[in-house]
């Protein structure tokens, strides 16, 4: 074989596809592989390609210091899902409310926006026992986690809204030493990460969020109502689901917005996002520093320039008090350069299209027709 390589003019590829799972049944493979590497290819015109879906191993086996072809990577590449703008090649003629909604529960899998064809009914496809939707989940995790019931429980309490350590150890019957590596994998597999609000990033500060729309889903509506849908109970499963889907959707729109507008803030607004995200603490203003303060969406700009935004995922059109609300907690920043924007699913009072026309404030307000339409310069 080796005098077969050398024979060739051109770059020979080899792929090892999912070589996680021959590490998994093998661990001398990796050492059996540097040392064939060492003695007849590194020398060669060619190139080996490893691919993995096992993150644990990815990490722990195959990139670690201890690895045997530790030092021999000369690059790597972690696939990640599709962004929300990407994911409107699937379904080119899906109004933008549906999308988001798609998005919302499947992420950007492709292999599950495949599955979905026209995209129509996509809570009712999730909850058939018939897909594969639910049973993918358990499946997935259950490679790289061994007794995967804690950790099941972890990201259920997360995705319901339980996002510090201290909330989950607490429904746990757990201190939080004893959750922490429970934690600490999740956050290794990329199954969770830990939110910071902007410019406050010290360790208490943050909340834990599942990071694939799809798991949140799952773990939001289907895993503990199981039983639902192993009796038959399905419709009951889609009432439910049915009058919680606003609320759920509305911090995955937060998380749609910040990207859209990271990527299109020169076109909107003339200057570069320099840093995007949530914001939350605690003013010491009111009652004695107890209630939290959040904005949906702080941005920094050049020239220590402040962008504060407010999304609304609601069927009300957004009245005049919303920007009132919002530049009184921007008081808060020490910025004599402000940008605010209101992003609203249903529209704008006219009070306020009115305001935002004529004030001196620069206000952009923003509704799903202009997010379509920036989806489609994206595209």
């Amino acid at each position: 074989m080796i005098e077969k390589i050398k024979s060739y003019n051109s770059k020979i590829i080899v792929v090892f596809d999912e070589i996680t799972y021959i590490i998994e049944q093998d661990k001398s493979f990796l050492s059996l592989l540097q040392k064939y590497f060492d003695l007849y290819l590194k020398d060669m015109n060619i190139m080996l390609i490893l691919t993995g879906s096992l993150i644990n191993v990815v990490h722990n086996d195959i990139l670690s210091y201890k690895s045997p072809i530790f030092g021999r990577r000369t690059g790597n590449i972690e696939l990640t899902e599709l962004k929300f703008y990407e994911i409107r090649n699937f379904f080119p003629k899906l109004q933008i409310e549906y999308l988001i909604l798609i998005y919302a529960i499947y992420g950007g899998v492709p292999y599950y926006l495949g599955l979905l064809s026209d995209g129509s009914k996509p809570i009712e496809k999730f909850v058939n026992k018939n897909n594969i939707y639910c049973s993918d989940v358990q499946f997935i995790l259950g490679l790289e986690l061994r007794a995967p019931e804690k950790y099941f429980t972890i990201l259920r309490l997360i995705a319901e809204g339980k996002n510090k350590t201290s909330e989950i150890s607490g429904a746990m019957g757990m201190n939080s030493n004893e959750i922490s590596p429970y934690i600490d994998k999740l956050l290794t597999m990329r199954v969770i990460s830990k939110e910071f609000p902007i410019f406050l990033k010290k360790r208490n500060t943050g909340s834990y969020k599942i990071t694939s729309n799809y798991f949140n889903f799952y773990f939001r509506f289907i895993l503990g109502k199981l039983d639902l849908l192993e009796t038959g109970r399905e419709n009951t499963l889609l009432k439910i689901i049915n009058n919680s889907i606003d609320i759920y959707i509305s911090k995955i729109f937060e998380n749609i917005c910040m990207e859209l507008l990271t990527l299109k803030a020169r076109d909107i607004f003339d200057f570069e996002l320099i840093e995007i995200g949530r914001w939350w603490r605690r003013n010491p203003g009111k009652d004695r520093g107890k209630d939290i303060e959040e904005i949906d969406i702080v941005g920094s700009y050049e020239r220590d320039g402040l962008l504060f935004g407010e999304v609304k995922w609601s069927n009300t059109k957004i009245c005049i008090d919303t920007f009132i609300s919002l530049k009184a907690k921007s008081s808060i920043f020490d910025s004599e350069r402000r940008v605010f924007v209101i992003i609203s699913k249903p529209g704008f009072e006219d009070e306020l299209i009115s305001f935002a026309s004529k004030s001196k404030e620069k206000l952009f307000l923003i509704g799903l027709n202009e997010i379509n339409d920036i989806i489609n310069t994206l595209n």
